[in-house]
């Protein structure tokens, strides 16, 4: 590679020395000749081989060539034709900087151990190969290591034991939990009081597990037992195992906690939600409702009438409110229509269709139709909702009536006409001390029947 024999022993002698590639024969420099670089004068002793130096291989396969920044901006392998070799002192005078040192021992053995203690004690990285093996790199690294696994079945312990008492004291404490609800506090307080518990639980037994683990081992100790470990603690331990033991004790209570805040107030899953399907433009919803059969046209009629109560309402109008009795397929059907209205922010106009249609031989299902007129349609399911949860609570407001009247009459009914109208009685038992009589009367839609 290097030419003439003998260049490279002049480096290792000469401090002004340097090889250049053959290249620059052509440019006229020739072995004695001198070059400047930067500022130094130097003797060219010898040419090497651009070719056959590209080709030459570092330890591991890697490039022997240093790497150069090209004017680009990008770096690669440097050219051979650009390339000095000089003297250790001379480039290190020239501002070069060490990046590589070969040596080579006499056996395997004192090559892995010259390679650990240069990266134990200078933290260099070594690669290593010894004649006819594979190439070794020695570094200084970081590795995770997970240790203290066996103190997981103490903690899962800890979990459940504390889980359970905690729900224990939730199912022995729901009275408790009802006045406190009654009382003014909300969910998040209820949760608060049962965690509350169980960080003082975890606190206390923390504590106290780490004060009597360590008297335990000074009581060995003192009493002459062998203990093959050293016990040293310190404030950190004790911050550690209480916090770990509190962390855990917490996770624990989480869940019977949140059941104790669910049982005065509903969660949110057990709202009503909306459950529609839009069939030819209208929104068909099924109120979870069912009205007997003989009394389905009393439930009409005072669907009718609650409805035209909101007839002239300032914020929400409800009009046009029609009763119709239909038939379908031999079916006796009872069909309220009306369209209901709504101001604000957010207007909005609902055409809405309630029939009421047998679902058995007892009972009738409800079912309700919403069509929403408004220019904001990006809300129609909101405009559905409003509409649906009016007319639940119109159903709900029905079921929950259980008035029942009893009132003596004579010849003229006229006075329990007017209780029914105001009360709006579901039965109407009226009394009289003559002999057996009947009277048949009509008040507001609803069947009036007495008896002797």
């Amino acid at each position: 590679v290097v030419k003439p024999d003998g260049a490279l022993g002049a480096l290792a002698i000469r401090s002004d020395a340097v090889i250049v590639s053959s290249a620059w024969k052509d440019a006229g420099i020739g072995l004695g000749d001198t070059i400047d670089v930067s500022g130094v004068k130097l003797e060219v002793v010898g040419f090497f081989d651009p070719a056959a130096l590209g080709r030459l291989k570092d330890i591991g396969g890697y490039d022997l060539l240093p790497q150069a920044v090209y004017p680009d901006g990008s770096a690669g392998p440097a050219h051979p034709d650009e390339i000095l070799l000089l003297p250790v002192t001379m480039a290190l005078k020239l501002g070069g900087r060490v990046t590589r040192v070969y040596a080579k021992t006499v056996s395997p053995i004192d090559l892995q151990n010259l390679a650990r203690r240069l990266v134990l004690q200078a933290g260099y990285v070594v690669a290593a190969r010894p004649a006819g093996d594979f190439l070794r790199v020695y570094y200084v690294g970081s590795r995770v290591e997970f240790r203290g696994g066996e103190a997981l079945l103490p903690i899962a312990l800890v979990f459940f034991n504390v889980a359970s008492v905690v729900l224990a004291s939730v199912y022995e404490r729901r009275k408790e939990i009802f006045t406190l609800a009654s009382i003014g506090m909300n969910p998040t307080h209820i949760l608060l009081i049962f965690l509350s518990e169980a960080v003082l639980l975890g606190f206390v037994g923390g504590s106290l597990g780490y004060l009597v683990g360590v008297a335990g081992f000074r009581a060995l100790q003192a009493a002459g037992a062998s203990i093959p470990v050293d016990v040293k603690t310190g404030l950190s331990d004790l911050a550690t195992v209480v916090l770990l033991s509190v962390l855990s004790s917490v996770a624990a209570a989480l869940v019977p906690a949140m059941r104790a805040s669910a049982y005065a107030t509903p969660s949110l899953s057990r709202k009503w939600r909306l459950e529609a399907e839009i069939v030819g433009g209208e929104w068909r919803i099924e109120i979870p409702a069912r009205v007997s059969a003989d009394r389905v046209s009393q439930f009409a009629e005072y669907l009718v009438e609650r409805l035209k109560e909101e007839e002239h309402g300032i914020e929400r109008a409800v009009t046009g409110v029609t009763l119709a009795k239909v038939s379908d397929e031999g079916v006796p059907v009872y069909e309220v229509r009306f369209t209901y209205s709504k101001g604000g922010g957010r207007p909005f106009n609902a055409q809405t269709r309630l029939l009421i249609k047998p679902a058995g031989q007892e009972f009738c299902g409800i079912t309700l139709f919403v069509k929403p007129l408004s220019v904001y349609t990006k809300f129609s399911q909101s405009y559905v909702q409003e509409v649906t949860a009016y007319v639940r609570n119109l159903v709900l407001e029905w079921a929950s009536m259980r008035v029942r009247l009893m009132a003596p009459v004579k010849a003229d009914v006229s006075n329990v006409v007017e209780l029914v109208r105001h009360y709006h009685p579901q039965l109407v038992v009226l009394v009289s001390r003559k002999g057996e009589w009947y009277i048949g009367q009509r008040s507001q839609g609803r069947d009036l029947g007495a008896s002797g």
